[in-house]
């Protein structure tokens, strides 16, 4: 059970890593793609 919580833990900040790299890249796409629509 410990080894699994422990998992957890190092997926969780990987994960959000990831949420915030992908978010990132969506909003400077989506800002000139917005740009183009208007």
């Amino acid at each position: 059970m410990h080894t699994r919580e422990r998992e957890s833990a190092e997926v969780n900040p990987v994960k959000l890593t990831d949420f915030l790299s992908f978010d990132e890249g969506i909003g400077e796409r989506h800002e000139p793609k917005q740009n183009d629509v208007d």
